[in-house]
């Protein structure tokens, strides 16, 4: 199988069984090619079902409003179910953020980089972690992060 179905099934899979998707649905022409479904849900471990549904409309690639009707039917015969979620409180512990430049600009170490720093420092006062994964980004900068680890050992390594 390519890298990029791979990445496609596994990305798939993550918004499949991630908590803040009561519901899920997906459709569109060729995506049961594209992800092979049946090992794509066995390799996952999912099964299609009431919370998860898969479908391609049969038809021509040219009819659109065919499939968004489709899609539109199905999405909504989810709702009932969706709408009895209740979000329940957790702790922030529960939260990993991974950083990692996109792109350096002009202005990122104006406006990006602060307001991500910013919002990691709320995180980390509330037991959440944060890995920054592109080392190359701090060189210079060093000092400032070490200080902050958690565990000296960690800054040394």
């Amino acid at each position: 199988m390519a890298p990029a179905c791979r990445f496609l099934q596994r990305t798939l899979a993550g918004y499949a069984t991630h908590a803040n998707f009561a519901r899920r649905a997906g459709g569109g022409p060729g995506l049961r090619e594209q992800t092979r479904s049946t090992p794509w849900l066995a390799n996952s471990s999912l099964r299609e079902g009431e919370d998860l549904q898969v479908f391609q409309h049969p038809g021509q690639p040219a009819a659109p409003a065919r499939r968004w009707k489709k899609g539109i039917a199905l999405v909504g015969g989810m709702l009932p179910r969706a709408n009895q979620a209740t979000r329940t409180p957790c702790s922030a512990a529960h939260i990993t953020i991974g950083l990692q430049c996109g792109g350096s600009d002009g202005y990122s170490g104006i406006s990006a980089n602060p307001a991500l720093g910013a919002a990691v420092d709320l995180l980390v006062r509330t037991a959440g972690t944060a890995i920054l994964s592109e080392t190359p980004e701090i060189y210079g900068a060093e000092h400032l992060l070490t200080r902050r680890a958690v565990r000296p050992r960690w800054a040394r390594s």
